[in-house]
């Protein structure tokens, strides 16, 4: 029989992408893929030829343009960041779980990939439905002694390990958040009690740390990140950027869009890219006249990513920034 992945991915593009790209590439090697996700990963599932599930009945772009996370964003408030997510999450938790844990005993995979976002609630899962789990990094961002807290904080003097009790004090608090929110659901879809699933800061660190039991695969870039921290063991292994082989389709911009875009590369020097994904600080207007701003302070061409802010030369009010966008943008 052929050996079975399942990929578990949360959160927006540059989350799921890379997921996309990790199973076209196992479906590839002669892999059974099984992808969930949000509703928006469907089309690009399906257009490299994925089993999608979709778990979570909301878009990304739902997600991070409501009012409380674009506050959160804007004030770079982690408190306030997570209490966004959860009011996001709380009404259709169950309904998540339920997907994902149905997902997983008709499916029945050898092994389940999952990263940061989505990793305890998954690991739970998988402990109850005795499957392997291994964490897939999309950076690395782990227990560390060298790694500031989910890149939230500095990095913590070595003195008194400061830096690995950080980590250790925010994973028990997600341990501890997962039991309480999930484990009370999981125990009813499951039918056994939330003792024998519930996994320790130990056992979280055997799959989520530098130092962990089984292998942590990175999808990330080498030239960026390597050499790894030096606290990092030869369980991390970097496999290098998750690309998709095509990146063609209405994901990836209208024809119209690619040409204009071809030709303004070839027009000048090579520009600054400016991006921000999902993140939207104050709004699209606040955005796009500050990345247009320093591209002219620094005098550079750029080539600018509209997001979910939907950053635009339309947004741009200055008059000034203005005309340096229609020339240099």
């Amino acid at each position: 029989m052929d050996r079975r992945v399942t990929i578990v991915t949360e959160g927006s593009r540059g989350d799921w992408q890379p997921s996309v790209a990790a199973g076209a590439a196992l479906r590839q090697a002669g892999f059974q893929v099984q992808l969930l996700g949000s509703t928006d990963v469907k089309a690009m599932a399906q257009q490299y030829d994925l089993f999608f599930v979709e778990t979570w009945p909301i878009s990304s772009k739902d997600y991070s343009t409501q009012p409380k996370q674009v506050e959160a964003i804007t004030e770079n408030n982690f408190v306030k960041l997570t209490a966004a997510a959860a009011a996001i999450r709380e009404p259709m938790h169950e309904l998540v779980l339920t997907r994902t844990v149905e997902a997983l005993k008709t499916f029945k995979p050898d092994v389940v990939l999952t990263s940061l976002l989505s990793f305890v609630e998954t690991l739970f899962i998988c402990k109850a439905l005795k499957i392997p789990v291994l964490f897939f990094g999309l950076q690395p961002m782990l227990a560390s002694r060298h790694v500031g807290v989910m890149g939230v904080f500095p990095v913590l003097p070595d003195v008194f390990r400061l830096n690995l009790r950080l980590w250790d004090c925010l994973n028990r608090h997600f341990v501890s958040m997962v039991n309480t929110t999930a484990g009370p659901i999981l125990e009813k879809l499951l039918q056994v009690p939330k003792r024998s699933f519930s996994a320790s800061l130990a056992e979280l660190y055997e799959h989520c740390s530098c130092h962990p039991r089984y292998p942590i695969l990175f999808g990330i870039s080498g030239t960026l990140h390597l050499p790894l921290p030096p606290d990092f063991t030869e369980m991390c292994k970097v496999l290098g950027p998750m690309e998709l082989e095509k990146q063609e389709g209405k994901d990836f911009g209208e024809e119209e869009d690619s040409a204009a875009l071809e030709r303004f590369l070839a027009e000048g020097e090579a520009p600054v890219y400016i991006g921000y994904g999902s993140m939207i600080c104050r709004s699209g207007r606040y955005m796009t006249e500050l990345s247009v701003r320093a591209l002219m302070l620094a005098q550079r061409r750029g080539v600018l990513l509209g997001g979910f802010a939907e950053m635009s030369e339309q947004k741009v009010e200055d008059l000034e920034l203005l005309a340096y966008c229609k020339e240099k943008a």
